[in-house]
C-alpha cells in the first residue's frame, strides 16, 4: 500500500477550504511512503446485521432470519515506519487517537482515507454524512540495526455506506 495517507479534517479545513486532502497542513496528515515509511495493508471486516430467530409458533420452518441492515465496517491499517528517518510520523499516529473523533460539523468522524492505488471504495474523505474515527492503535519497536516502529490502526466508518 504505497503513497497512502491517514488525515484529518477541523473546522477550519473541512472539504469546502480544501477539497484535496494532500493539501492539509502537515500536522494533519500521516503519510505513507516507501521505502522508509510504509503501509504494508489493511484488513477489512463489513458486517450485515443479520438476525437469525425462532418462530413463536415451533411449526413449519423453524427457523426465520431477518436483514436488520448494515452492521459495521472496519478497516485495520498496518505498516511500518524506520525511526531514524521519521520519528515525527511514528509520534504522530500517537497523537492522532487523542483528538476528538467527530466534531459538530463531521459527527460520523474527523479521519478519512487517501488511497490512489487502492479500490475506490477505500478512499473516504468525511463530510456531514460519513467519516473515519480511530477505535484502536497498537505498535511496537522492533529490528537490531535500526529503529523500526509497527503499528497498526483500527478506524470504523460512521454514517452512510455508500
Amino acid at each position: 500500500m504505497a503513497n497512502a495517507m491517514l488525515f484529518f479534517r477541523t473546522p477550519s479545513t473541512l472539504q469546502g477550504a480544501i477539497a484535496d486532502p494532500v493539501n492539509l497542513p502537515a500536522a494533519q496528515k500521516l503519510l505513507f511512503t516507501p521505502p522508509n515509511d510504509l503501509a504494508s495493508g489493511i484488513d477489512e471486516v463489513h458486517e450485515n446485521n443479520i438476525v437469525r430467530k425462532l418462530p413463536p409458533v415451533p411449526s413449519g420452518r423453524r427457523l426465520i432470519q431477518t436483514d436488520e441492515g448494515f452492521k459495521q465496517w472496519i478497516l485495520t491499517l498496518s505498516g511500518n515506519y524506520i525511526i531514524d528517518s521519521n520519528v515525527e510520523s511514528a509520534d504522530k499516529l500517537f497523537d492522532f487517537i487523542n483528538i476528538a473523533q467527530g466534531i459538530t460539523e463531521l459527527p460520523f468522524g474527523v479521519f478519512g482515507i487517501s488511497y490512489p492505488n487502492g479500490p475506490s471504495y477505500l478512499n473516504i474523505d468525511p463530510d456531514d454524512t460519513r467519516g473515519l474515527m480511530i477505535m484502536r492503535r497498537s505498535g511496537k519497536h522492533v529490528g537490531i540495526t535500526k529503529e523500526i516502529f509497527d503499528f497498526s490502526a483500527t478506524v470504523s466508518l460512521g454514517g452512510d455506506v455508500v
